[in-house]
């Protein structure tokens, strides 16, 4: 996490993968209370990192960190994430995924 990060609330999941994190949470910032999801590249290897979020109702999405190492990627999803997994993209190989967390 940068610094600055809001305190999060229960539910909290993080998985991290050969240099990917992906992590979610619950806090107030600048824009008031949010649910929210953060993928992360710590690892200057040349590759973007996604992670990867499920809802309760087993539906989820991802989203894709090509920004270079030390940058995070952020999407306010409104609802509540039950699991979460990080992912280093691969381009012309499939993704190295770490388990659901």
């Amino acid at each position: 996490m940068m610094l600055g990060s809001p305190a999060f609330a229960a539910g909290y999941h993080d998985a991290f993968n050969n240099g990917a994190g992906a992590f979610n949470g619950r806090g107030s910032g600048s824009g008031g209370w949010y649910s929210g999801f953060t993928t992360s590249d710590y690892k200057a290897d040349g590759h973007g990192t996604r992670g990867h979020y499920r809802w309760s109702d087993g539906t989820g999405g991802s989203l894709y960190n090509g920004s270079g190492s030390g940058t995070e990627a952020f999407r306010d999803t409104s609802r509540e994430i039950t699991s979460v997994r990080a992912c280093v993209v691969y381009t012309w190989d499939p993704d190295d995924c770490s388990g659901w967390q």
